[in-house]
């Protein structure tokens, strides 16, 4: 089984790995309106995706760490060919959404494995919630999370 991490804020903890939040507003992998999940390779990756997507105010709140776990087959891997040479820039070139959109209309898979803008040895997995296969997603109770206020300096 692989396990992805996800830390969100309490009010997200019911439905952590929806997709609603990537829906409403979209990501570097996806577009505003559709559903997708967003989890790191361990729970280091996703504080440190979360320190780089939040002001330094919006750090001081409890959040929950939410780990998932799915089968290996589940899983796709992006070849690295099909990414864009800024593919790492701020704001994300529109070639990524482009490339989450049409994995999660084409139903290939439930789980995409792309490289981690942050740590770009280091993995993100996307997850589609409208995929048949996400009912194979086994999602943990939230657990308490609190980033070092270190961190912050």
């Amino acid at each position: 089984m692989t396990t992805g991490w996800r830390i969100v804020r309490p009010e997200f903890g019911r439905e952590p790995y929806s997709g609603r939040g990537a829906r409403l507003y979209g990501g570097r992998w996806n577009s505003p309106g559709v559903s997708m999940a967003y989890a790191s390779a361990t729970l280091s990756l996703a504080a440190l995706e979360l320190l780089v997507h939040v002001s330094r105010s919006l750090l001081l709140p409890k959040y929950l760490s939410v780990a998932c776990h799915f089968p290996e087959a589940l899983i796709e891997d992006l070849d690295p060919s099909r990414l864009p040479p800024e593919w790492q820039d701020f704001p994300a070139p529109p070639e990524l959404v482009s490339i989450g959109d049409a994995w999660v209309r084409s139903r290939s898979s439930a789980v995409l494995k792309v490289p981690s803008a942050v740590i770009p040895m280091d993995y993100n997995y996307l997850l589609n919630p409208d995929h048949p296969d996400f009912r194979l997603v086994d999602i943990e109770p939230p657990r308490p999370f609190a980033l070092d206020y270190r961190l912050l300096t």
